[in-house]
This record gives structure tokens, C-alpha cells and sequence, in this order.
């Protein structure tokens, strides 16, 4: 800083000499002026002698080498140059390394050496003191003084990323010396120009104008050293400055490579959010920042993107959109170095996500979050940590985290609870999604404006001595609020948050449970509560709607349990679970009720399952080899009572342990335990999974393919009620990520050419890929559900894909569902325990179950779900959530025009399909029969095609090609004229889900009602095996106090 100063001093110095020159020693127009009784000049001038071309070139030559200076401005140069010479020399002997040469023969050595010398050898002699010394030069030693100071204290913060400002400031310092040293030089030689003599503002004016390639004409040198001096200076710059600008562009484009930064000022004054990944993937971030800023109270919110690797140029271009360019900054580092948390002001953040990358191994990128959190929590233990991992086992270390989503963990749930409950992966889907209901209502078909309307219902939680909704329901029993909550504002109250020594949620605590006004409430509506206008006149004329469409609702509540309750059998349970699991009138001896004693990983939550009594032994769990226990070899040689459940997968995960755990519930009657066959494509599961799931029934695994059909075939596809098909974990797409779900794809696709009546669960990776579920190229019907995606994608809709039938059905569901819990839970922080106690992950005893109950003709004359919501209010104690709805008609969607079509079913590929499954099955020992009772009364295309030729009748002999194409003209004429059902085998139908409907919507037949139900909560509790219809027609209940 001291040699800045100094070079900085001679410079203003210079300056100021030319300036006291200029008023008063004599302004350089009115000729060479200097001290007359200089001995130097009138040694030097003598006009008298010498012609009159050389007395001007020697006027020239002595302007220039002499100015004039007075004696104590002389004095203080002098003792500048002599300080700034000491302080060079004393700088250059302390760097001494060995070679004195080198370090002398320096530009910068050499620059100190010519202004400072001079004035030091005019103490000796000083005739010469007025001698021109360039002092001016002195910028270009500060110049790269100053660089020196920059460096070393960049090096001493260990801040590089204001290198961008150095270089900034390095270019700036660099032309400012050109300019000045410009001015000056062009100044001072233009003294010795008879014509024109220059002051420096004029100087300034003439290079300004220079540099600026103007040139007005109205100033130029006229003597060849102001000429000479003028070219060699614009050369230079030509080569400097570019030297320089090329190190600022590549500074810049460094720093665009590691983004921005987030000052602390901001910090200080906004509120932020840091993101760390490991791969910013355009589709995966703009689904945070789209599920981020849906909630009105983040729209303040800034988000930070920590990540190591660059941006793809999708990413880039969409955060230059304002509204995204505004909010995003991106900052690239590691989340393991504190200089990079800092640049995050990661210690000022409200919160910290971790978003996991689905394309490189599971367990490595669970190390690597681990590691992540870790870091954060030692730099900022206060900030919120919202965590995403894959495997359960690593859940041991990341206990602390606030929020954890362990992916494995809520997919084999999610996929247990498919088998159980149809449909349940399209319901979660839908309500963890934010939308505002209006996908579909363009649409000519009224299921998709039905299904698009109810998939805007989200889960809200309020306060409910603030709430508008359930305010007036305090210290009355749950479903008393949750009944009259719907009648009213067409909400569904599910569940509450209750507040104590510890909190604790429960979802449908039944009648018993009073509302008090500090408990959270949980409900489904299509809006917050915050954001409904309601009045009065609005409550009434909600009422009043209520009472016309509906006469059984006119001014009736339903009744505690304390006031009394309407006798008579309640619904009927769906067949797949019931309620009353816990009738052990024929229980099974070697069967009992339990926890699993063993589990293959620390932080599975206990559940109440159906157990052995005795564990079966290794051996006699694989189901396609023999042991000293068991002869059998395959799937069909076993008398199961009821139809088996297919997991498929590449690799046993201990998530899957939690599948089994939920298929064998207590929740699940006995009667209806599903047989589970595993599936393993590669290694043999850990010894420490199958201890765990010998204890449960009826459990078998097996080493086989998706895409041998006789290892389908031993685990018993042919009897088979679920296919579950697991994405893999590997897959063969690592630089295309849309590519994932490839091998799935082509193997679930070839399950459903070879057997089409399978109910088929399998989850995808990417959402945008359930496209190719059960795809047919020249399909009519699947065009239009194309135009439909195209168009909700157009409109902006975050489930563009919802309209896909086998989406819609539930067949399918994509893993980034698990990502948006994690990003809701920021604004909704009771939604992954909500998620939790839906699936059955977590228990409690005060809270409900999900069940199902299924419409059939002796309850169709409840007529809406108004009044089957309060039907089960009042009996059972229930609380329905979603309708299952399958609807058998879809001639208006094209159907009948896709299976007529003859370019849409190739009868060949059919017929030669049918073949290869009937000889591999004949090959394996098992009855076709049991195929044809599988495919439900398909009929085989042989006969079917042989029914339309007369045996009486002798048909000539046709030729292949003509023989193929008649066959299938009598099948199109045969579909003419006989039901869909009889003709194809199966009922061609649609499915989809409808999330807290209207209590005017009108009740179909096989509807399957979606209620929470609390065990235990009244002793009417439903009964599968009672006779009698299992609604009885009659009065509802008579209105009561509360």
C-alpha cells in the first residue's frame, strides 16, 4: 500500500509541476520559458551563433529536455524519489533468491530506475535540476503495485470468487494509465511545436478523442516526437489492452461456471432457501420450484442452488425466464466446504433440501447426502434440514434431520396398499400435486371433466379456534365436525394434530375424540381455507343446494355416541380387506397375531401382522425347489385358497420388507391374505431379509426373470391376482435420463401381449413415460389422449399425464410423487406424517386405517355421497375420502373402433402368442385350462375363427394371406353383433379416481368407497359374511344434540 502511495504522490506531483508551470513561470505559447539565469541555458542557447533552421530544431530539443522548476517543489521530487528508490531496493533485497540478475532486469526495476535516478543525480550537479524527468510514468508502478496488493490479499481471505472484480479493476487501472500517460507525454513533446502547444485539459481533449476514434481534425500533433510518441502508444494499447480484456472474459466465464452468490446484505433483508444437488436436472428442479412457490406464504421466498456440476442449457434458458431469473440463484460448489455454504449464507437460511439424483447408484447417492447433511449441520445446526434417501438402512444417520422422505420405504407401501386398495397411487398422486381442478374441463367426455375437477383437492391444516371451517365444532366429536364440515363447505376433515407433552396425529379418532381448539385439523378441500370467500348467504344457499338434491339431508346431524346410534347392518366391505380383521372365530392354528420379531433394518415402525407361530425354515421359502420339507417346484402345485401377489424386481431391497409387512396387516382379514411371490432377477436376498420374512405366511421368493415366461410361469402368473413390477435400479440409460424406464417398459409390455387380463402395478422413474403403458402405435383412442396431454401441457398443467388410463386406473405411478412430499412439506409440515399414516408406514391406537367398501346393487339406493358420508358417520363411524370408480361403457372414448380396427389387433401375433404360452405351459406340467380360467372365458382365436365356418359346408382351399384376412372379417362381424364381453374375453372399461366428490354426485354401481375407518369404534362394526343387504333401506337418523 506504502509503494501505491507514492507512485500515486510523484504522479499528482507531475501534475502539479506542469500546472505552476503553465501560470507561472510563463504559459508555453508565448515561448520556451524557463529560469533565464540558468548557467545550463546559456550554455546551451545561442541564437546568435547558429542559423535559423537550427535555432529551431535546438528550441525544440531544449523545450523538451528542460522545464522550468522552482527550488523547494525541486526538493520535494527529490526526496520522493529518493524514499520510493530505497523502498524498491529494500523490497528487491528481501526477495533475493540466488539470482541478482533476474530480479534487476525487470520491467519494473527498470521503470523505478529512469524516474527516480535522475532527480537523485541533480543533488550532485545541480546546473541540471530542471532537467525532464518522466515522472508520469509512476502510474504504470502503482498500476502493478496495486495488482500485487490485490493478490496478496485475496490470498490471505482465500476469496477467489472476486477475482471478476480484480480483473475489472485491473482493466479500468490499465486504461487510465494509457489515458494519462498519453496526456502527459503528448503535453509535454508538443512544447517544443512552434505552432501549437497544448495545456493538459487540451491534451486530455485531443486523446479522448483519439481513443475514441472520432477525430474531429481540430488538434493533432505537428513534430515528429509528438507524432512517434502518439503511434507507439496506440500500438501499445493494442496490445495490452486485449491482453487484459481476454483475461476479464475468461474470468467471466469462470465465474458463470460457478454462478453468483448471495451477498449477506440480502441475507440479512430476504428470506432464502438453499437447494443442494448433485445433477441440476431441468425437470426435476422446475418441479421444486413449481411445488415450492405454490403456497401463497413462500411467494417472498429466494432460492439458492448449491450444486457441483454446471447447469444444462434447458436449466439456463428457463432461469432466465423473469419470473425465475428474479428468485433463483445458482452458485456452483460443494456442500462440503464452508466457503461454499457461506457464499450460500446457508447460516441465515430458513431451510436446507437435499435432492437426490435417480441416476447413478442408490447407495452411492445415499452417501453422498449423508455426508451433505452432515456438513450442514455442523456449519448451521439451526437450519431445517428436508431430506430424501433411498434406502431405509441409512435412516440411522440422518435421524436428526427434521423432515426424512426414505424413498424405498414409501414405494413398497405405496405399492402395497395398490394391491390392497385400488387405485391408492393415483389418490396420492393427485393430492400431493398442486392443481387448480381445471385439467379436462375442455373435454367432451364427463369422467375426464369429473376426474380433472376433484384432482385439484390438496390437504390443508388449520387451527381450529381460527378456523371458519370447524370454529363452530369445538368440543364436539370428530366425525360430528367432519359430517357437517362437508354438508356445509364441501370439505372432508380427516384427521387432527393434537397438541401435548408430544404431538400426535391422528387420522378418523372416531366419535370419542372431542375437537378442542388447539388441535390442528387436517382436511381435503379443492382451496385453503385462507384463501375461500364465504358468507352467509353463501353457507345458506350451500345448504339449501344441499336440501333439493338431497331430502335426507334436511336439517339432520348425526349423533354422538353418547346420545345413541341407528341400528341395522352397515355396508358391505370390499373383497380385497376388512375392518374386522381381528375375527378369529376360524382363526388358523399356526397363525397368530403379532410383531415381527425380526426386521432388516434399525427404524422399522412395529405393526400389529398376521405370523407363524413357528418360523419356517430357508429352505422352504424358495418356491421353485425342493427340500426335505417340501416336494413342490412351482406356484400351482400349492392349494392356495386365494389368488397370488408377483413382486418383481432386480434386487431385493429391505424396503421390501415393509410390503410384506403392510400385505400381511392386521387390517387385512386373514380369510383374504394374498400368497407373495418374490421375484429376484439378480443376487440371492440377504440371509438377514429372509430370517425377517419367514415369520410371516404364505411368503416365497425365487431367482427369475421378468422376461423368461417360464419363470413367470413357476411363480404362478397364471393365477396371479397382482403383478407388481418394481423399476429397476440399474438402468442402461445413464446419459439420456428419459430413457430410465426402458427395461421396464419393454418387459411389462411383452406381460401384457402374453397375458392381457393381468392387473399390472409398476412404477416408472420418469412421469412422462406412462405413455408406453400398454402401448398400441395405431390406436385411435391413444391419439387422443395424446392431444389431451399435449393440451394440458400447453395450459401449463403439472399432471399433464393424468388422463392415461393406466395412470387414471392406478396401474402406475411415477417415484418423483416421493420428491414433491419433500418439497410441500416446507409450506405443509404435517404432509409426510400424513403421507406416513395413510400408507400404514406409521400406527398409532387412537387413529383410523384405510379400508374400502364396494357399491353394489343392494347399496346403490343410497343415491349420492352426501348421503353415504353420512351414512357411515352415523353407523360405522367412518370417514370417506375417494371414490374407485370403473365404468364399463367406453364406446364414446373409441374403444369399439380400436378393437375393430384391423391394423390395431394383428390376429397373427395373437394366435402365435397363445400358442408359445399353451406349449411352454404343456412343457411345464400345467393344465392350459388354467390359463383359459386366468384369461376369464377367453376363447381361444382357433375356435373362435372356426365357429364362423360350417363343417357341412366344404370351403375351397385358400391361400394364407386370404385365409388370415377372412378370419379376422368374422370376428369384426361377430363384435357387430355380440356384447364387447362376450366376444373379447373381458370387460374393455375405464378407472379413475375421484377425491372428495360433491355430496350431490350421483353413486355407480361397483364403485369402491375409500373411507378411514377407526377398529373398535362402535361394536355395529361391519361384517363381511353377514347375510342381509348390507345397507338397509330405511330412515337416516333424527336430528340430535351434538
Amino acid at each position: 500500500m506504502f509503494n501505491v502511495v507514492m507512485k500515486l504522490l510523484s504522479c499528482v506531483l507531475y501534475v502539479a509541476r506542469v500546472v505552476m508551470e503553465e501560470n507561472l513561470c510563463g504559459h508555453p505559447r508565448n515561448g520556451f520559458a524557463f529560469d533565464p539565469g540558468s548557467s545550463a541555458a546559456a550554455a546551451t542557447v545561442d541564437n546568435d551563433t547558429l542559423s535559423s533552421a537550427t535555432a529551431a530544431s535546438t528550441t525544440t530539443t531544449i523545450s523538451i529536455l528542460w522545464v522550468c522548476r522552482h527550488v523547494w517543489f525541486w526538493a520535494i521530487q527529490v526526496t520522493v524519489a529518493i524514499i520510493s528508490l530505497l523502498e524498491t531496493l529494500l523490497v528487491t533485497y528481501l526477495s533475493y533468491k540466488g539470482n541478482l540478475l533476474q530480479q534487476i532486469v525487470t520491467p519494473e526495476f527498470i521503470l523505478e530506475l529512469v524516474t527516480t535516478v535522475p532527480f537523485i543525480i541533480t543533488l550532485f550537479y545541480p546546473p541540471i535540476k530542471d532537467l525532464f524527468v518522466p515522472v508520469f510514468l509512476n502510474c504504470w508502478l502503482a498500476q502493478m503495485a496495486l495488482s500485487n496488493m490485490l493478490n496478496d490479499l485475496n490470498r490471505v481471505r482465500q476469496k477467489s470468487h472476486s477475482a471478476l472484480a480484480q480483473q475489472l479493476f485491473i482493466l479500468l487501472a490499465t486504461f487510465l494509465c494509457l489515458i494519462f500517460t498519453s496526456v502527459c507525454g503528448f503535453q509535454h513533446l508538443q512544447r517544443g511545436s512552434s505552432k501549437t502547444k497544448v495545456s493538459l485539459f487540451n491534451s486530455l481533449w485531443f486523446v479522448i478523442v483519439t481513443y475514441s476514434t472520432v477525430g474531429y481534425g481540430d488538434m493533432y500533433p505537428d513534430i515528429w516526437p509528438s507524432k512517434l510518441f502518439i503511434m507507439l502508444l496506440i500500438c501499445t494499447s493494442f496490445i495490452v489492452l486485449p491482453k487484459q480484456i481476454d483475461a476479464l472474459a475468461h474470468t467471466w466465464m469462470e465465474r458463470q461456471k460457478m454462478g453468483g452468490s448471495y451477498s449477506s446484505h440480502r441475507a440479512y433483508n430476504e428470506k432464502h432457501v438453499v437447494v443442494v444437488s448433485t445433477i441440476l436436472q431441468s425437470d426435476v428442479i422446475m418441479d421444486f420450484l413449481n411445488e415450492f412457490y405454490a403456497h401463497p406464504k413462500v411467494q417472498d421466498y429466494f432460492v439458492v442452488l448449491l450444486s457441483p456440476s454446471e447447469m444444462d442449457d434447458t436449466l439456463k434458458l428457463i432461469l432466465q425466464v423473469p419470473i425465475w431469473a428474479a428468485r433463483v440463484i445458482y452458485i456452483r460448489g460443494s456442500a462440503l466446504k464452508d466457503s461454499d455454504l457461506s457464499r450460500c449464507r446457508l447460516q441465515d437460511a430458513y431451510a436446507c433440501f437435499f435432492i437426490v439424483s435417480r441416476n447413478q447408484d442408490k447407495m452411492a447417492s445415499d452417501q453422498h447426502t449423508i455426508l451433505r447433511s452432515w456438513a450442514v449441520r455442523d456449519f448451521a445446526p439451526q437450519v431445517t434440514q428436508y431430506l430424501q434417501i433411498f434406502k431405509p438402512e441409512n435412516k440411522l444417520h440422518v435421524y436428526f434431520a427434521e423432515c426424512l422422505v426414505c424413498e424405498d420405504e414409501f414405494k413398497y407401501s405405496l405399492l402395497a396398499n395398490n394391491c390392497l386398495f385400488p387405485g391408492i397411487s393415483t389418490f396420492m398422486t393427485l393430492l400431493l400435486h398442486t392443481s387448480d381442478g381445471l385439467e379436462g374441463q375442455h373435454c367432451e367426455q364427463e369422467w375426464m371433466r369429473v376426474y380433472g375437477k376433484y384432482s385439484g383437492n390438496e390437504m390443508y391444516h388449520v387451527l381450529a379456534r381460527t378456523s371458519i371451517f370447524f370454529g363452530e365444532y369445538v368440543g364436539k366429536s370428530f366425525t360430528f365436525a367432519s359430517f357437517n364440515a362437508h354438508r356445509k363447505y364441501g370439505v372432508c376433515l380427516v384427521g387432527v394434530v393434537s397438541e401435548g407433552k408430544s404431538e400426535h396425529m391422528f387420522l378418523n379418532p372416531g366419535s370419542g375424540y372431542l375437537l378442542k381448539e388447539s388441535d390442528v385439523c387436517l382436511y381435503l378441500s379443492l382451496s385453503k381455507e385462507e384463501n375461500a370467500y364465504i358468507t352467509r348467504s353463501d353457507k345458506e344457499q350451500r345448504m339449501i343446494d344441499s336440501s333439493k338434491k338431497s331430502t335426507s339431508f334436511q336439517e339432520r346431524d348425526i349423533l354422538d355416541p353418547e346420545k345413541g346410534v341407528e341400528s341395522g347392518p352397515a355396508l358391505r366391505q370390499h373383497q380385497q380387506t376388512t375392518s374386522n380383521a381381528l375375527d378369529l372365530s376360524d382363526y388358523p392354528d399356526d397363525y397368530t397375531l403379532g410383531i415381527p420379531p425380526v426386521s432388516p433394518y434399525i427404524g422399522v415402525t412395529p405393526h400389529i401382522c398376521h405370523l407363524l407361530r413357528r418360523k419356517r425354515a430357508l429352505c422352504c421359502l424358495v418356491i421353485n425347489e425342493t427340500c426335505e420339507h417340501i416336494d413342490k417346484t412351482q406356484a400351482s402345485d400349492y392349494d392356495w385358497k386365494n389368488k397370488c401377489t408377483i413382486v418383481i424386481a432386480d434386487v431385493v431391497s429391505t424396503a421390501l420388507f415393509n410390503f410384506v409387512m403392510r400385505m400381511r396387516g392386521r387390517n387385512v382379514n386373514h380369510r383374504l391374505l394374498q400368497p407373495i411371490i418374490i421375484v429376484v432377477e439378480k443376487d440371492r436376498p440377504d440371509a438377514s431379509f429372509l430370517d425377517s420374512i419367514s415369520y410371516f405366511p404364505e411368503v416365497y421368493w425365487m431367482i427369475g426373470s421378468i422376461d423368461c415366461l417360464d419363470d413367470l410361469l413357476v411363480a404362478g402368473i397364471t393365477q396371479s391376482h397382482n403383478i407388481v413390477v418394481v423399476n429397476k435400479e440399474l438402468s442402461n440409460a445413464i446419459e439420456e435420463d428419459t430413457l430410465a424406464d426402458c427395461n421396464t417398459l419393454v418387459a411389462v409390455q411383452t406381460i401384457y401381449r402374453l397375458f392381457p387380463t393381468l392387473n399390472i402395478v409398476m412404477e416408472l422413474s420418469q412421469a412422462s413415460n406412462m405413455r408406453f403403458m400398454r402401448f398400441r402405435p395405431k390406436d385411435s383412442t391413444q391419439m387422443k389422449f395424446s392431444k389431451i396431454e399435449k393440451r394440458e401441457r400447453e395450459n401449463g398443467s403439472h399432471l399433464y399425464f393424468m388422463f392415461r388410463l393406466p395412470f387414471a386406473a392406478g396401474c402406475v405411478f411415477s417415484a418423483s410423487m416421493l420428491d414433491t412430499i419433500l418439497y410441500q412439506a416446507f409450506a405443509k409440515e404435517n404432509v409426510i406424517q400424513f403421507v406416513r399414516m395413510i400408507l400404514g408406514i406409521d400406527e398409532h391406537p387412537m387413529s383410523g386405517h384405510l379400508s374400502s367398501i364396494k357399491i353394489t346393487s343392494e347399496e346403490i339406493w343410497v343415491g349420492t355421497y352426501g348421503r353415504l358420508y353420512q351414512k357411515l358417520c352415523s353407523t360405522t363411524r367412518e370417514i370417506p375420502i375417494g371414490i374407485y370408480r370403473t365404468q364399463e361403457n367406453m364406446t364414446t372414448l373409441g374403444i369399439l373402433e380400436t378393437i375393430t380396427n384391423y391394423d390395431v389387433v394383428d390376429y397373427k401375433t395373437c394366435r402365435e402368442t397363445e400358442n408359445m404360452v399353451r406349449c411352454r405351459m404343456e412343457s411345464l406340467g400345467l393344465a392350459c385350462r388354467r390359463m383359459a380360467e386366468q384369461m376369464r372365458g377367453d376363447v381361444p382365436l382357433n375356435d373362435l375363427i372356426q365357429q364362423h365356418h360350417h363343417p357341412e359346408q366344404q370351403q375351397p382351399q385358400e391361400q394364407p394371406q386370404q385365409q388370415c384376412d377372412n378370419h379376422e372379417s368374422a370376428i369384426v362381424r361377430d363384435i357387430n353383433q355380440k356384447p364387447l364381453e362376450n366376444v373379447w374375453g373381458k370387460k374393455e372399461a375405464l378407472s379413475y379416481v375421484i377425491i372428495n366428490p360433491s355430496n350431490d354426485l350421483e353413486l355407480q354401481l361397483d364403485d369402491i368407497i375409500a373411507p378411514l375407518f377407526k377398529p373398535g369404534e362402535h361394536p355395529q362394526e361391519r361384517n363381511l359374511h353377514k347375510k342381509g343387504p348390507s345397507i338397509r333401506k330405511g330412515p337416516f337418523i333424527k336430528n340430535g344434540p351434538p
